[in-house]
């Protein structure tokens, strides 16, 4: 089993990057030393998932992909809710099941290789 986001298969996944972004606010202490600096992370950690694949087949089946994966980023993200990104066993990490949103979807389709476009699919965990 593959990489799914919602039930749409991602084609062939090359490289998956997680990352936490934490927006922390940094208070110094008028004269004290930078040991008594206060951080608080009042906007909490967000959790980034990258996902760089490349998609293969006719032109309509590319069409359809790029056009399913625009309808997902619809400014409600599944009623608010969210987006299941899924992996299967013969996956690295193995049996991810996690609620996301998209933040960005790029590809590039090459004039060379019209059957196939190379993607960067952009996520943040979600609760």
């Amino acid at each position: 089993m593959a990489f799914t986001l919602n039930t749409t298969g991602l084609g062939s996944v090359r490289a998956v990057r997680f990352g936490t972004v934490e927006k922390a606010d940094v208070m110094g202490i008028p004269f004290t030393a930078s040991s008594s600096t206060l951080v608080y992370s009042f906007a909490g950690v967000e959790r980034k998932i990258t996902i760089m694949g490349i998609y293969t087949g006719s032109k309509s089946t590319i069409d359809t992909f790029i056009d399913t994966i625009h309808a997902l980023e619809d400014g409600q993200q599944g009623g608010g809710s969210g987006y299941t990104l899924a992996s299967g066993a013969s996956d690295l990490p193995a049996n991810l099941s996690i609620t996301v949103h998209l933040e960005d979807f790029s590809f590039n389709w090459g004039v060379d290789s019209p059957n196939t476009i190379d993607y960067t699919l952009k996520m943040i965990e979600r609760a």
